[in-house]
């Protein structure tokens, strides 16, 4: 099964992004290792990601969980809406 991200909750538009979708989204970041010291590769900045699904105005928090559930995190979503990255 290709992995995919998944968001969902209080946005206007639920959507899952493969790779390619993620790709495609503007905000690329192609050096990670500048915004985070010893990481390799790209990523795609979380206000871009964030603007395609178009979260409620209610929507205070975002909360990250792994696809077979064993790990779960929730942040204020303005502490990361500026700064997150997605790997």
């Amino acid at each position: 099964m290709e992995q995919a991200l998944e968001v969902g909750g209080a946005v206007q538009q639920p959507t899952r992004f493969d790779f390619a979708a993620l790709a495609g989204l503007s905000g690329q970041v192609e050096d990670i290792s500048a915004l985070v010291p010893g990481r390799t590769g790209g990523g795609v900045r979380l206000e871009s990601l964030l603007a395609a699904v178009q979260p409620h105005p209610e929507a205070t928090y975002l909360t990250v969980e792994s696809a077979d559930g064993s790990f779960s995190a929730s942040v204020p979503l303005s502490a990361v809406v500026d700064s997150g990255v997605v790997l």
